[in-house]
């Protein structure tokens, strides 16, 4: 008899002992189970995009006046249905005062000399302006069909030239689809007032950007994100 309560009592500890590892095991599994889900979120938030702007230029609206480049900071002219044009501006890689030179080609590749591997960047716009009647245009214009799109052109007509291609001679007109090639620089940009200027309110902002590629975009918005962009306000002339 004794012997069998003996044997009970072993098996019960044995019994009892097994638990102790079973439950230990469980526990090891889950903390690992649980440590690793940790990595891996921190893995993740490590693998989000960090924008980082390398563009080493500055950028500016500039006008032609007394045989030298101004900067332009304001900007204000009458709007309305067509001719005569509200502003014919001028973009340099620059953001001094006064660029001295007596044209805009030579002042564009003065200011531009003065930065190393920049050719693959682009000039791009940005043009906001509400309506009265509620309707709200922001938008950028990196291609000529931007520049065309038939929401904005009938109020907004934007033209976009390439004055630092222009050969000696050559008849200055505005880049067309069929004339844009990949040596193309948008170095300039007029505004005229389409079918429903009267409806726009004053100021129309501009903006101008040099961008390298897409990264250089707001995923969410679309809008330009890096440093190198210059914003004025044209105000319209009463």
């Amino acid at each position: 008899m004794k012997k069998i309560i003996i044997l009970i009592l072993i098996l019960v500890i044995v019994y009892i002992g097994y638990l102790n590892i079973f439950k230990e095991t469980i526990s090891d599994e889950t903390n690992i189970a649980t440590d690793e889900g940790n990595m891996q979120d921190i893995i993740i938030d490590n693998s989000e995009d960090v924008y980082v702007d390398t563009n080493p230029m500055s950028v500016g609206f500039y006008l032609l006046k007394n045989n030298k480049m101004e900067l332009v900071e304001e900007y204000t002219a009458p709007w309305t249905v067509g001719p005569p044009d509200i502003c014919v501006l001028s973009v340099l890689p620059s953001s001094e005062d006064i660029v001295n030179e007596s044209t805009f080609k030579t002042a564009f590749e003065k200011c531009i000399s003065e930065y190393e591997d920049v050719e693959e960047y682009r000039i791009g716009y940005h043009i906001k302006f509400n309506m009265i009647d509620g309707t709200f245009i922001d938008k950028n214009i990196l291609t000529v069909g931007d520049a065309e799109d038939k929401e904005s052109f009938q109020y907004i007509m934007v033209f976009l030239y390439d004055d630092v291609n222009l050969k000696p001679g050559q008849r200055k007109y505005h880049v067309e689809e069929e004339t844009f090639t990949e040596e193309t620089i948008f170095s300039s940009i007029k505004l005229t007032g389409g079918v429903n200027a009267n409806d726009v309110e004053s100021p129309i902002e501009l903006s101008v950007f040099m961008y390298k590629d897409e990264n250089d975009f707001d995923v969410e918005t679309g809008n330009y994100r890096g440093n190198c962009i210059y914003t004025i306000n044209i105000h319209k002339k009463v």
